[in-house]
C-alpha cells in the first residue's frame, strides 16, 4: 500500500518535472528561433543601408565628374590645355566601373548569406570577414576615384592659372612696347 502510493506520487511528480522541462524547451527553442528572425531583419536592414550608402556615394561622384566634365569643355574651348585633368577624370571614371563591380560583389555577398544555414560561428566569422573585406576594397576603390577626381581639379586650375599667366604677360609685354614707343 504505502510504497505503492510512494512510487506513485514519484512516477506522478517525474512525469510532471519532464513536461514541465519540455514546456521549458519548447519556450526556448521559441525564444531562439525568434531571436534568429530578429538577427536576420537587423542583418538584412544593415545590408540594405550599405547597399543604399554605396549607391549614394557613386551617384555622387558621377554627379561631380559630370559638373567638372561640363566645365571642362567650356575651358577648353577658350583653348586651355586641359589634357591632365582628362586623363585623371576617365581615371576616376574607371575607377567608379571598379568600384561598381566590387559593390554588386559586396550586395551579392549580403544576399548570399543565409543566417539560419550557418551551423559554426567560425563560419559566421568567415562569412561576416568576407564581407567586411569586399566593403573595404569598394570603399577604397570610391576613396581613390574621389582622389583622381581632386587631382583633375588642381590640374585644372593649374591650367588656367598658367593660362591666365601666359595671357597677361602677353598683353602686358605687348602693351608695354607700345608704351615705350609711344613715348620715344
Amino acid at each position: 500500500g504505502e510504497r505503492k502510493a510512494l512510487k506513485e506520487d514519484r512516477d506522478s511528480a517525474k512525469s510532471k518535472i519532464e513536461s514541465e522541462r519540455a514546456t521549458q524547451k519548447e519556450a526556448r527553442d521559441v525564444r531562439i528561433a525568434e531571436k534568429k528572425v530578429d538577427r536576420e531583419k537587423k542583418f538584412e536592414a544593415r545590408s540594405e543601408v550599405i547597399s543604399k550608402r554605396f549607391d549614394a556615394a557613386i551617384e555622387r561622384l558621377e554627379k561631380v565628374i559630370d559638373r567638372i566634365s561640363s566645365r571642362m569643355e567650356k575651358i577648353a574651348s577658350k583653348g586651355i590645355d586641359i589634357s591632365g585633368a582628362d586623363i585623371l577624370i576617365i581615371q576616376a571614371q574607371t575607377q567608379i566601373e571598379d568600384a561598381k563591380i566590387q559593390i554588386q560583389d559586396l550586395k551579392d555577398a549580403l544576399d548570399a548569406v543565409d543566417l539560419q544555414s550557418i551551423d559554426s560561428t567560425d563560419t559566421l566569422l568567415s562569412t561576416i570577414q568576407n564581407i567586411v573585406t569586399l566593403a573595404g576594397n569598394a570603399k577604397d576603390t570610391l576613396h581613390e576615384a574621389l582622389q583622381s577626381i581632386r587631382d583633375a581639379v588642381d590640374s585644372l586650375k593649374a591650367s588656367i592659372k598658367a593660362y591666365n599667366e601666359s595671357q597677361n604677360s602677353a598683353t602686358s609685354s605687348s602693351s608695354g612696347t607700345t608704351a615705350n614707343e609711344s613715348s620715344n
